[in-house]
């Protein structure tokens, strides 16, 4: 049994959650607590990458803020 790759596992779950760092400043969130900056930019692009590889446009993401600041 092999250990699956981390495309493998994105395409298994249909999902892929994005970790940004607020206390740098290029993420943040803005009032609605959603995220943007360009961190937040550059990762959708590898996101979009990452669907047109997999042939699937239904990846869904997820956000997570890594810090507690």
């Amino acid at each position: 049994m092999h250990a699956a790759t981390t495309l493998e596992k994105i395409a298994q779950s249909g999902s892929i959650t994005i970790g940004f760092d607020t206390t740098f400043p290029f993420a943040y969130l803005d009032g609605n607590n959603k995220p943007i900056g360009s961190t937040i930019d550059i990762c959708h692009k590898v996101v979009d990458a990452l669907k047109q590889q997999l042939g699937r446009s239904d990846i869904a993401i997820t956000s997570k803020v890594l810090n507690t600041a």
